[in-house]
């Protein structure tokens, strides 16, 4: 026979297993969001590092710069044409 005080120690049992189930989400979840984060936080690292590569700004903290893009005054001049020989057209 059911007594009032087992129906309701049943019921909060209940109620227990449902919040320890909420619980073990949320810690799941939690720990999805914070590797994420760090995904995020390094993808942002490996961009940051990326453009200073590209742009000549200091790459670390030695202050030492990496190499930036070619600019027309550092660039190679291009093929150049052979000289033309007297009497040959073109």
């Amino acid at each position: 026979m059911r007594t009032p005080e087992n129906a309701q120690l049943l019921a909060l049992l209940a109620q227990l297993a449902v919040l320890a189930e909420a619980v073990a989400r949320m810690r799941a979840e939690q720990d999805r969001a914070v590797q994420a984060a760090a995904a995020r936080q390094a993808a942002g690292q490996i961009r940051a590092g990326h453009g200073r590569r590209l742009t000549g700004t200091p790459a670390g903290p030695d202050g030492a710069t990496r190499a930036g893009p070619v600019t027309e005054a550092r660039r190679r001049p291009g093929p150049v044409a052979p000289p033309q020989r007297p009497g040959l057209s073109r």
